[in-house]
């Protein structure tokens, strides 16, 4: 009975831990920002600190926070951050674990308390 108990208890570890293996790697496969949008939007002034891409202008008081989507680099967002940037707000796109929001669904919390 032992001998079955750890022979299970082995192939849980295993398959929970190749479940995480294959999850990872398909978290990596990500939505990156088009050639099109390289050519539309100068990277460069795109700062990037504490894990936040941030286009930032003085004028405004208001800013906005853009969660990016599932799989999706918060690059791929960077026309809308600077079309918003341009119209006078602050906007600020965090990196996410895995590419998933969910995994850290009070970022936008953190960015304020930076940004008061």
């Amino acid at each position: 009975m032992k001998k079955i108990l750890k022979i299970t208890g082995m192939t849980l570890l295993a398959l929970i831990i190749l479940a995480f293996g294959a999850f990872y790697t398909w978290s990596r496969f990500t939505y990156g920002p088009s050639e099109e949008l390289k050519k539309q939007v100068n990277m460069e002034q795109v700062e990037h600190k504490n894990n936040v891409y941030t286009f930032e202008t003085s004028k405004s008081d208001t800013g906005i926070i853009l969660y990016p989507g599932a799989k999706v680099e918060p690059l791929a967002y960077a026309y809308i951050g600077d079309t918003l940037m341009k119209k006078g707000y602050s906007v600020f796109i965090p990196d996410m674990p895995f590419s998933f929001a969910i995994f850290n669904p009070n970022k936008a919390q953190d960015i304020i308390k930076d940004h008061q």
